[in-house]
């Protein structure tokens, strides 16, 4: 689908959707954020939308959204709003650290995670902008809509100043900055990699991680038994279990598909027929298309010599006890060596 008919389509589902919020009387806004939720989670352009479509008029709707905003601003009440805005200001930011320490410490993430990810979520603009307009409009709230927007604005001012340095002094802690470039395996991400798994079967095995992949990928026109039937068959051919507790199934996805792979993890192992009469403690299932050859063999490589042969590595991965510390493994800094970056090794 061209640029052109996506963003066509993209203003006509927002006309819509603000059509039917105004019909039903119910809140534009959340009607709108509905709206994103549904091209970002099931549209199959999804990857398109907002680079494609919205970035040559993005600058422009943001510069009429923060004017409008701001033509709402008295400067007689900042003084006033001064110290509320203070205080909401720093008990935001108190509550975004405390808030993000705790999510991830019940969710296991890595200590460069819980300990940055509060600091990143400082910036605040479209919502926030988005309720000082809305409130405007409300009678109800007349007496007090000038100072709320006083008090709100600023505050956004103020994480619209501190947010992004903040944001910046995060992603370098954590080790992050830098690193938006495609690296070998950036298709295994934490939703993909399985903890705990289970079966009695290499075949039962295959169908489980099959499942995983349909779920957690956009498999277009491609079906889960067509998918299944692929792997099968090449597991018919030739075992694809790789000794060192390693097993990399793999099948042929449709043309123009990027890579596609999902990860189970064992630590008691799984008892399946291998080279090196070891069990199974780990299975990447890839999905490539014909197209992808070499990154495939590229893969393929890099997991057998780190995944397969590095005792080291395996001892930290086979007993990962989340998908949060597996992803750590095979994407933190101590990772470049096999998950290198693809422009570096051009």
């Amino acid at each position: 689908v061209g640029p052109e008919r996506l963003a066509t389509a993209a203003v006509a589902s927002l006309l819509v959707a603000c059509g039917l919020a105004a019909a039903l009387h119910v809140s534009p806004l959340l009607t709108c954020l509905a709206l994103g939720f549904v091209h970002t989670n099931i549209a199959r352009e999804r990857q398109h939308l907002v680079d494609s479509v919205f970035a040559d008029f993005e600058p422009a709707i943001l510069a009429i959204f923060f004017t409008m905003a701001g033509m709402h601003l008295a400067l007689d009440r900042l003084p006033v709003a001064g110290l509320a805005a203070l205080l909401l200001f720093a008990g935001r930011f108190a509550g975004k650290l405390a808030s993000a320490e705790l999510a991830m410490r019940f969710a296991g993430a890595p200590d460069r995670v819980r300990r940055n990810l509060g600091l990143a979520l400082v910036p605040q603009a479209g919502v926030a902008v988005g309720l000082v307009l809305l409130i405007q409009e409300d009678a109800r709230f007349a007496d007090v809509a000038g100072l709320f927007a006083a008090v709100v604005l600023a505050v956004v001012t103020l994480n619209e100043i501190v947010g992004p340095l903040l944001t910046r002094m995060a992603l370098g802690r954590a080790g992050e900055l830098g690193r938006d470039r495609l690296r070998l395996i950036d298709f295994l991400q934490e939703e993909h990699i399985a903890t705990g798994f289970r079966a009695a079967t290499k075949e039962e095995a295959i169908e489980k991680l099959v499942d995983r992949m349909v779920r957690t990928h956009p498999m277009g026109a491609m079906t889960r038994e067509a998918l299944l039937a692929s792997v099968l068959e090449r597991e018919e051919q030739a075992s694809t279990c790789l000794g060192g507790g390693l097993a990399v199934p793999h099948g042929l996805l449709d043309d123009g598909m990027p890579m596609a792979g999902v990860m189970a993890l064992s630590r008691e192992g799984l008892d399946f027929p291998t080279p090196d009469g070891r069990p199974v403690h780990c299975m990447v299932l890839l999905g490539t298309s014909r197209a992808e050859r070499d990154r495939h063999l590229l893969v393929l490589a890099s997991l057998a010599r780190t995944i397969g042969s590095d005792a080291a590595f395996q001892d930290q991965l086979f007993n990962a006890t989340s998908a949060a510390h597996a992803y750590e493994l095979l994407h933190g800094e101590e990772s470049e060596g096999f998950n290198y970056f693809l422009d570096d090794a051009d």
